[in-house]
């Protein structure tokens, strides 16, 4: 999608604060599903996982201080698929689409696609998004793979080599970052901070392409008689002058205008202030 996130709005942009791993994508992801919910990602699990594991076990694994059992992971995995059929029954879904619709789920090859598949009322309603959010778990994990082998350089050959990524994710021209010397850097990297900023600014553009795409498919669904209008700029958080970085008492209200993700992290105290 031509002039997606940063490049479509025109302001000053800042990098997420915290350093690149290969897992952002689906951390950002997880903290926009803890705020949707209002819940902790373990006290999710663990409900659904019901007798399996209790939600210390559940953090236990988020903290990596234990190592889930593949056979207990399979069962909540299972177990979910499970509870999705039963509520979509519930709420009179035909068999055939209830089927469909969890198949679907069952297909997606990750955190970030599950979640993006989940936000459809029908299977296909978002295939833009679905499809986006896809790639996003597969380079991800590609990443990750070499990282957890400690190769640096073939983590960040594993971007240079993805076909689908274009000179906007890798640049923020508001903040003189090209493409250009992102690849350069990337190109060059021998340490994990090497692919510190390379790494942050594309997980930065493709979480802002990522919600440009659900604008224009939701408005498309949702508006087919209106002319097409994005809402994605309007919704940007903009920082609220009345907020002094270093301040320790802000409120959901203050929160709205810090720029996301940061609204969505702990330690709010903690960031500083961006013009949007």
């Amino acid at each position: 999608m031509a002039g997606f996130g940063v490049h479509a709005t025109g302001h000053a942009i800042c990098l997420p604060l915290f350093k690149f791993d290969s897992r952002m994508i689906s951390t950002l992801s997880l903290k926009v599903l803890q705020r949707m919910h209002d819940r902790t990602v373990a006290g999710m699990v663990a409900e659904v996982a019901a007798k399996s594991v209790g939600d210390r076990t559940v953090r236990n694994w988020l903290s990596k201080s234990t190592t889930p059992d593949p056979v207990v992971l399979e069962q909540i995995r299972l177990q979910g698929l499970e509870i999705l059929r039963e509520n979509l029954k519930n709420k009179d879904w035909p068999g055939a689409e209830r089927d469909a619709y969890v198949a679907g789920l069952d297909a997606t090859p990750g955190f970030v696609s599950g979640m993006a598949f989940s936000l459809q009322s029908a299977c296909d309603q978002y295939p833009a998004t679905v499809h986006l959010a896809g790639q996003m778990d597969l380079l991800e994990q590609a990443v990750a793979i070499h990282r957890q082998a400690g190769d640096v350089r073939s983590a960040a050959q594993a971007v240079l080599d993805v076909e689908w990524l274009r000179d906007e994710h890798l640049a923020i021209p508001q903040d003189g970052i090209s493409a250009d010397e992102m690849r350069l850097q990337l190109r060059e990297a021998v340490s994990w901070d090497g692919l510190d900023v390379p790494g942050r600014v594309l997980v930065l553009n493709l979480q802002f392409q990522l919600l440009a795409t659900l604008d224009f498919e939701f408005c498309a669904a949702h508006f087919p008689g209106l002319e097409p209008t994005p809402v994605f700029a309007s919704l940007l958080p903009r920082f609220n002058l009345r907020v002094r970085p270093g301040r320790k008492d802000l409120g959901s209200e203050d929160a709205r205008y810090l720029p996301l993700p940061y609204s969505a992290a702990p330690g709010r105290d903690r960031l500083f202030a961006c013009s949007l």
